[in-house]
Parts: structure tokens; sequence; C-alpha cells
């Protein structure tokens, strides 16, 4: 009854083992293959419209994906230290 048993329960237990196992690996080389089409992704070129002041015409501007996040992150820096710096308070009255 013993030698029964074990099969049942130690066999079922094996095979999970080794169905798993597989799954770790892949796990590993999708992160890879993700940082991978990360970076690819970060080296496209973007092209963009932008409309001058003073001018109808557009004007093409293109860069990379990672150099538009950069100048998007400078803008907002930007906006966010002129709405945070003090104000002068010029009223004479």
């Amino acid at each position: 009854m013993y030698r029964m048993t074990a099969k049942f329960l130690f066999g079922p237990a094996a095979a999970a083992m080794m169905l798993t196992t597989p799954a770790f690996g892949q796990a590993a080389t999708a992160a890879g293959q993700t940082q991978a089409a990360r970076a690819a992704d970060d080296n496209r070129l973007i092209c963009k419209k932008e409309a001058p002041t003073g001018t109808r015409f557009g004007k093409r501007v293109c860069h990379t994906k990672a150099e538009w996040d950069q100048i998007r992150a400078q803008s907002q820096r930007d906006a966010k230290e002129m709405i945070d710096r003090p104000k002068i308070d010029d009223s004479r009255g």
C-alpha cells in the first residue's frame, strides 16, 4: 500500500516540477527581450510638425523617443519652476 501511495503522490509532484521549470527560464528570457525591445524603442526616430510663432508653415522636428522624453521632462520642470517662482507684488495703489 505504501508503494502505491508513494507513486500517486510523488509521480504528479515530479511531473509538476518538470513542467514549471521551463517557465522560470522563459520569464528570464522574456525580461531580457523586453529590455532589448525598450532600448530599440528608445532609439526609434519620431518626427513631429511644430508651428513656430508668427508663421503658418510648420517645421518638421525629428528626435529619438528618448530625446522627446527628455524634452518633455525639461518642459515640465520649466513650467513647474515658473509656477512655483515667488511673485513680486507691485501694488502701489
